[in-house]
């Protein structure tokens, strides 16, 4: 409201003054307009007119406002100090009247003016050449904004490391003026940022917020401005980025002002907890290797990222490469499809994944199976991983078929994950494996004739002796034997010539093939084997043929390839892993041919004739009735005590230059002899002119010794034999008899964990003269060698166990074992003498030391004892009482748990396994933490065969 003054009195006779003046301007709001009036009536013109207006300290002029409105002109004279400007008017005629107005503002002391308690006025003074005069103005008020930070929420709240947060609060107008400009500052440490606001503009120290009037517009009365009583809501972003635990507070105030004076309210505080939260990346992968690889077909793969942590995972990277050992392995016939890579968040939709780099691998030669520029390694980032979010990458491999012979690998691949977090005091760079090498090999031990004669049927077998495969298996997976048979051997092409089996039970083939041009046999066994393969025994049966084109008389070598075909039905075809490779076998074939004198040798073999009891329907024990199977009972393998006979066999010729022959002679010297002992020899002959046959079971004989070979030389001149064989008295050897020599043997030496074939080579000839060493005196046609297993064994016990007791009581542990063959496969289950009953020995007795302060509570004894190869009986004593029980010593007496002391437990077969095991209770003095130990002392007892040794 406009305001109109007069004054009736002036210094000036008859001068009026009338003022136009606002009841109230805004400090910093928009400016005011003031009139003023003059009318002269002084009887006399008025010239050089000034008037100054001295405006309230805050109150400023607005320059060039000045408008004249009726009468002589006005113009700025002097505006210096706009608080009192001054100004020029035209000359004023007797009776003249001049209006003019100027605009004025306020600002912050204008404010502080008012609240002083001092009443705002604008002061008129003119001065003219005729005098001068001076008038107040009526009193106004300045108007301003009075604000209030009101509704903060939250005041005080708990962030995470990295996190963001809002917090908002209301700023509202309680004072009677009104802005257009307001300033929101909140100070606090650098580690709490605010980075953005729902309205207004964050400076760029991010510490104060502008709102301007186009922010005012939204509410209120939408004119521009915050007025009495309008409030406006600000929500601020913020986030924590501290590297300790720590609660940061912030000074929250709202300001106002112009011409660079502000008007703050008071502080308004609010608090931050932020903790310092780690990322702590959970790793896991699947993979697969599918059965059609090396055919066209790709296999799955995938790693999982889940951030169990309470702290955000900074620039993590996923490094995946093939792998074996360690970094990137080349020679891996794999490859990563880099355009399968796909990720998933948190369960979504997966989307393609671009790798940040890759690496190739090789691609020449054998590796041209993994196409043009393959990939070996790829390298995948991510800016951040939040708390509980999971990203799943998945990806698929090509894989080659692959000879595993020559050791070649086709899958197998790691992966590298690193990340930090936001304050680079975490940084994880681990290496996992994602896939393991697949693998498939094969090992044999062979058992095989060094000899065989034309219509003779002999077994070549391979024994199992270590396997592994862990390719996969798809539709018709199954492996293939092919065996290479020479000129001069044949296979009957009955499926009883080939077989694989393991004791009593039998592994069919699905696919028995002879290829007669190549003389190729090819057998198929499904992959789905019946028994596990170790021990496991392939028998093939072959026979002597001279009369097959192209055999001759000499040395033959039969060659088996073992391959697994992990799928017969994968449309791209056929992927076949060689996984054990020209594995030869070596057998010399005689062929019938000319002797025009001296010995003919035709035969030798080497066997077993010491033998258990019969066990024909293999269950690890002793058969009721019956006799052994000798077409089961392998005979060319000998243990420790066994005797085994080597037979000799040979046709007299003679002719006109030697008519008869009186000297006869036949050495043989046997690898791993040292363990033999000779123990005699029986020569009998068929005398081809009386048909009779005359026997001498006292053949003289020497032996000499060259490291481990041993080599016996046996005379069976009748000149020698007369003195002690009667009947070869006078004798002389003629043209067709026959002539056997028997050398047995006792095996009385043990060669431990061992189990191998040996090799005896031989002379078997007639002289004309008495022991000659010239080969031209040594008339003998053909040569025979023969071969038998030599086995020997072993007692142990397990490693001693050490223990801490943290219950009321403990059991403890300890092994044994009885091995017949080589370690470490032929405890239980070995089965070295398959249908025969072989008693070896057993534990007797077992004495413990027990640390002090401990009493045994409960012992037993458990035995796995042999049935049939790869298959075992369990067996139990329990509630064993010692014999024997002084201060911490204790006797246990074993032997009477065993079926023929009077117990339950059976003597094994071959081969077992035991365990004893106490159960100790512990005293109140018993130490805490501490590692005790026991001292175990065993008695076995053996086989009366092997202790008589």
């Amino acid at each position: 409201m406009m305001v109109t003054q007069v004054s009736n009195s002036t210094p000036l006779d008859n001068l009026l003054f009338s003022f136009t003046t606002p009841n109230e301007i805004v400090a910093c709001g928009e400016d005011a307009t003031f009139e003023v009036g003059i009318v002269n009536s002084m009887g006399f013109a008025l010239t050089g007119q000034e008037v100054t207006i001295d405006l309230p300290p805050g109150v400023y002029y607005v320059p060039s406002s000045a408008a004249g409105i009726t009468g002589p002109s006005v113009s700025e004279s002097d505006i210096s100090d706009l608080n009192e400007p001054v100004f020029t008017l035209g000359n004023l005629a007797d009776e003249g009247e001049i209006e003019f107005s100027i605009d004025y503002r306020a600002d912050v002391d204008g404010m502080n003016y008012m609240l002083g308690g001092n009443t705002p006025r604008n002061i008129v003074t003119l001065n003219t050449n005729e005098g001068t005069a001076s008038e107040n103005s009526q009193a106004y008020n300045i108007l301003y904004a009075a604000l209030n930070i009101l509704s903060v929420n939250p005041t005080s709240q708990t962030i995470t490391n990295g996190d963001t947060t809002t917090r908002s609060f209301n700023v509202v107008n309680a004072g009677n003026g009104y802005i257009d400009q307001l300033y929101i500052s909140d100070i606090h440490n650098e580690d709490l940022e605010w980075i953005s606001a729902n309205v207004g503009t964050l400076n760029a120290t991010k510490d104060t917020l502008i709102l301007t009037s186009t922010d005012f517009q939204s509410i209120g009365n939408g004119d521009g401005y915050l007025n009495t009583n309008e409030s406006i809501s600000i929500t601020q972003t913020l986030v924590g980025n501290s590297c300790e635990d720590q609660t940061i507070s912030s000074v929250i105030q709202a300001h106002w002002g112009c011409d660079g004076q502000m008007v703050s309210t008071s502080n308004t505080n609010a608090h931050v907890t932020v903790n310092r939260k780690l990322p702590n990346i959970s790793v896991s992968s699947t993979q697969d290797l599918d059965a059609c690889f090396g055919t066209g077909e790709l296999s799955d793969q995938s790693i999982t990222l889940n951030n169990k942590g309470e702290g955000t995972a900074l620039n993590v990277s996923v490094s995946i490469y093939k792998a074996n050992t360690g970094s990137l392995d080349n020679s891996i016939f794999s490859a990563i499809d880099t355009s399968s890579i796909m990720i998933s968040i948190d369960g979504g939709t997966p989307v393609h994944k671009v790798p940040a780099s890759v690496t190739n691998t090789t691609s020449t030669g054998d590796y041209g199976c993994l196409g043009a520029n393959p990939i070996g390694l790829v390298e995948l980032t991510f800016p951040s991983i939040s708390p509980g979010q999971k990203i799943v990458i998945s990806f698929k491999t090509q894989n080659c078929c692959i000879n595993a012979c020559l050791g070649q690998v086709n899958s197998g691949w790691k992966y590298r994950v690193g990340y930090t977090d936001r304050c680079a005091t975490v940084n994880s760079n681990n290496t996992y494996t994602g896939q393991s090498p697949k693998s498939a090999n094969m090992s044999m031990f062979t058992e095989s004739p060094s000899d065989i004669s034309d219509g003779q049927t002999e077994t070549f077998t391979y024994t199992i002796s270590s396997y592994s495969n862990n390719f996969p298996e798809g539709d018709g997976g199954h492996y293939k034997l092919v065996f290479d048979i020479p000129d001069g051997l044949s296979w009957s092409g009955n499926s009883e010539d080939l077989t694989w089996d393991s004791g009593p039970n039998e592994w069919d083939s699905h696919g028995l093939n002879f290829n007669s041009s190549t003389k190729q046999l090819t057998a198929k066994f499904a992959k789905s084997n019946p028994f596990n393969l170790p021990k496991t025994e392939i028998h093939l049966n072959l026979t002597g043929d001279c009369s097959a084109p192209g055999a001759s008389d000499g040395v033959k070598t039969v060659n088996l390839n073992v391959y697994y075909i992990p799928d017969s039905t994968c449309a791209g075809g056929t992927c076949e892993i060689p996984m054990m490779c020209g594995l030869s076998l070596e057998v010399y074939l005689h062929c019938p041919g000319p002797c025009d004198q001296g010995l003919s040798f035709r035969s030798y073999d080497i066997q077993r004739i010491s033998f258990g009891e019969p066990d024909n329907n293999y269950d690890g024990k002793p058969d009721d009735s019956g006799s052994l199977n000798m077409s089961d009972v392998r005979t060319n393998r000998a243990m420790v005590s066994d005797t085994i006979r080597g037979t000799f066999y040979g046709l007299i010729k003679t002719s006109g230059s030697y008519p008869s022959w009186e000297y006869g002679y036949a050495s043989t010297t046997i690898e791993e002899g040292k363990y033999l002992t000779g123990i005699g020899a029986t020569l009998r002959v068929w005398d081809a002119s009386t048909s009779q046959y005359l026997s001498c079971d006292d053949v003289p004989f020497t032996y000499t010794t060259d490291g481990n070979d041993r080599t016996w030389n046996y005379d069976f001149s009748f000149s020698t034999l007369k003195d002690s064989c009667g009947p070869f008295d006078g004798f002389q050897f003629g043209d067709g008899d026959s002539v056997w020599l028997y050398a047995d043997y006792h095996i009385t030496g043990n060669p431990g964990g061992y189990a191998a074939e040996v090799l005896a080579t031989n002379e078997f000839y007639v002289s004309d003269i008495a022991n000659p060493t010239q080969s031209a005196n040594k008339f003998q046609c053909g040569t025979w060698r023969g071969k038998y297993t030599l086995i020997g064994y072993y007692l142990a016990t397990g490693f001693r166990e050490n223990f801490t007791m943290k219950a009321c009581s403990k059991n403890v542990h300890q092994k044994f074992f009885l091995s017949i063959g080589d370690c470490c496969s032929n405890f239980n289950g070995g089965n070295m003498f398959p249908s025969e009953y072989r008693y070896w020995a057993h534990i007797k007795r077992a004495m413990v030391v027990l640390p002090p302060n401990y009493r045994v509570a409960d012992m037993y004894v458990k035995q796995w004892r042999t049935k049939y190869t790869n298959s075992t009986a369990t067996e139990t004593a329990n509630n064993i009482q010692p014999v024997f029980n002084r201060n911490d010593t204790l006797i246990f007496d074993l032997e009477t748990y065993y079926l023929p002391y009077g117990g339950n437990i059976r003597l094994s077969d071959d081969g077992f396994s035991g365990q004893l095991t106490l159960t100790l209770e512990p005293t109140c003095d018993v130490p805490i933490d501490t590692y005790e130990k026991i001292d175990w002392r065993f008695t076995f007892i053996k086989a009366p065969r092997l202790r008589d040794l």
